[in-house]
C-alpha cells in the first residue's frame, strides 16, 4: 500500500512528463512537500501544481546550469542584430585592421619563417593551431597583437592566432556576457563598438536579458521584494531553524494594515510567495546551495 507522500511524488512526476521524481530534487522540496500533506492544505490540485513548477525549475538548473565553466558565460557575439551599415563597418574594419596588422615585422617575420611567406586556408589554420611544433612560436606573437590592440574585440579567443595564420581579422562589434548565474543580480557586460546604434544595443540587450532570465523579463513586483526582505530579516535574526511562518504571516498583516492587498489569509499561500519572490530574485548559483547535489539522482529515467 502506498502512502500519501508516494502518491503526491507520483501525480508530481506525471505533470513534469518523468517516470519518477529525482531523489535529491525530492529531497530539496521536504518543506513544500510537508505544505502540500498538511491537513491544512485546502487546493490540493494547486499543491501539485506549485510542486511540479518547483521541482521542474530544480531539474534544469541540475541538468543545465553546471556545464559550463565557473565565472562567466560565453561571450555572445550578437551579429545578428546587426544592421547592414553596421555589417559593412565591421567587414571595413576588419579589412584594414588585418592589412595594418600585417605589417607588425612579428607578424611578417613569422609567416616568413613558418609559413614560408604564405598564408593558411582556414581548415590548415585549425591543423596548425592543434598540431604544429611551432604553436609556441605563433601564441607568443599573437600575444604581442593582444597587447598591441588591447581595443580590439576579437570575435573568437583564438582570433589574433588566426588572423596571423590567415591573414584574416574577424570582430565583435557588439559583445555581451554576464556571470554564470540568473535572476535580477547577474551582472550584463556590454563591449560595442561606437558604430553601432543604440537601436541595435538595445534589441541584442533585450535578448540576451531574456535568454539570462530563461524567457522571463519581468522583474519582481513591490511586494515580492518587500516580502523577500521581511522574511530574510527574521531568518538572520532568529535562524534558519526556527522558522515560524504563521506568526511571520501575523506580523507581516499587521505591517502592512494600510494595504489590504498586501495582506495574506493563510500561511501556506504567504510561504508560497516569499519562495517564488525568492527564486526570481536571487542568482541560480545562490539557489543551487539549497540543493544536495549537482548531479541528479533518480530511480527511473531522467
Amino acid at each position: 500500500m502506498t502512502t500519501p507522500e508516494e502518491r503526491l511524488r507520483r501525480r508530481v512526476a506525471r505533470r513534469i512528463g518523468r517516470e519518477d521524481v529525482p531523489d535529491n530534487v525530492w529531497e530539496h522540496l521536504g518543506p513544500h512537500v510537508a505544505d502540500a500533506l498538511s491537513p491544512l492544505a485546502e487546493d490540493e490540485e494547486e499543491e501539485v501544481k506549485y510542486l511540479a513548477e518547483e521541482a521542474g525549475r530544480a531539474i534544469r538548473l541540475l541538468e543545465g546550469g553546471r556545464r559550463k565553466h565557473p565565472g562567466r558565460s560565453r561571450p555572445r557575439p550578437a551579429e545578428r542584430h546587426l544592421t547592414p551599415i553596421e555589417r559593412e563597418y565591421v567587414q571595413t574594419l576588419s579589412a584594414c585592421l588585418a592589412s595594418h596588422l600585417g605589417t607588425e615585422s612579428a607578424v611578417r617575420e613569422f609567416r616568413d619563417r613558418y609559413l614560408g611567406g604564405r598564408l593558411l586556408a582556414e581548415v590548415e589554420a585549425d591543423q596548425f593551431k592543434t598540431g604544429s611544433p611551432h604553436c609556441a612560436q605563433l601564441y607568443a606573437v599573437a600575444d604581442r597583437v593582444r597587447r598591441r590592440y588591447p581595443l580590439a574585440i576579437w570575435a573568437n579567443p583564438d582570433g589574433a592566432e588566426t588572423f596571423i595564420l590567415t591573414g584574416k581579422v574577424q570582430l565583435s562589434p557588439l559583445r555581451i556576457e554576464s556571470e554564470l548565474m540568473t535572476g535580477p543580480l547577474a551582472p550584463i557586460t556590454l563591449r560595442i563598438m561606437p558604430f553601432i546604434s543604440t537601436r541595435t544595443v538595445e534589441r541584442a540587450y533585450r535578448d540576451f536579458q531574456r535568454r539570462l532570465r530563461g524567457g522571463d523579463n519581468r522583474p519582481v513586483q513591490q511586494r515580492g521584494l518587500a516580502l523577500l526582505r521581511f522574511v530574510t530579516e527574521r531568518r538572520a535574526v532568529e535562524g534558519p531553524q526556527k522558522e515560524n511562518w504563521e506568526r511571520w504571516r501575523k506580523e507581516w498583516n499587521r505591517e502592512q494594515y494600510a494595504r489590504p492587498g498586501r495582506r495574506f489569509s493563510e500561511r501556506s499561500a504567504f510561504r508560497r510567495a516569499f519562495l517564488r519572490a525568492e527564486r526570481a530574485f536571487l542568482p541560480r548559483d545562490v539557489l543551487s546551495t539549497f540543493l544536495s547535489s549537482t548531479k541528479i539522482r533518480s530511480k527511473g529515467n531522467v
